[in-house]
């Protein structure tokens, strides 16, 4: 195969997710962060012919990280932390009560950097993605069950929203790198 560039392409196989206060987590998948902005039209009077592009707003995309199912409720406890039921006085909150809905709980504790890094063959860190004041918005705990897929793994899936992420290549990758925690 011919080389297009004298930079071969990374590898998408080897990488790992860190979390602010749970450390590193193994997942088996994990889509990347995704800036969308969108494109706004202005167009001066009655000319049909001169439109002006301008950028609107910026968006970011849901994260998805997958891995198997295990005993750890890492995950679970995370996501009680933006939302427990449980922790509410006289149940849940109905929408049209005013001063009487439950506000959130504390943001420090459910916001964490997530970070995602992407190693070239050799261990060496190559790319790097830093989400930043991310929370999850859905979590999946396991795969629906069937008798009938004999070795199947059972898979759980947390979603996460995000503010912004940061993209960090070659040299200035620093933390954390694979078997390290981050507090």
């Amino acid at each position: 195969m011919a080389r297009t560039g004298k930079i071969d392409a990374i590898e998408k196989f080897r990488f790992t997710v860190a979390f602010t206060g749970l450390g590193r987590a193994g997942f088996s998948e994990v889509s990347i962060p995704k800036y969308t902005i969108t494109k706004g039209e202005y167009r001066e009077g009655n000319a049909p012919d001169n439109v002006q592009l301008f950028p609107g707003l910026t968006r970011t995309e849901d994260v998805v990280l997958s891995r198997g199912s295990t005993t750890s409720q890492d995950l679970y406890e995370w996501l009680r932390l933006v939302f427990d039921p449980e922790k509410l006085p006289n149940g849940l909150p109905q929408a049209g009560q005013g001063q009487n809905q439950v506000p959130l709980g504390n943001t420090d504790d459910y916001r964490k950097e997530v970070t995602v890094t992407l190693f070239r063959r050799n261990g060496v860190p190559a790319k790097q993605w830093v989400l930043r004041n991310a929370f999850p918005i859905a979590f999946q705990p396991g795969s629906d069950l069937n008798a009938n897929e004999d070795g199947e793994k059972s898979i759980e899936q947390i979603t996460l929203a995000y503010e912004t992420f940061e993209e960090i290549s070659g040299v200035e990758i620093s933390a954390p790198l694979a078997g390290e925690n981050q507090e």
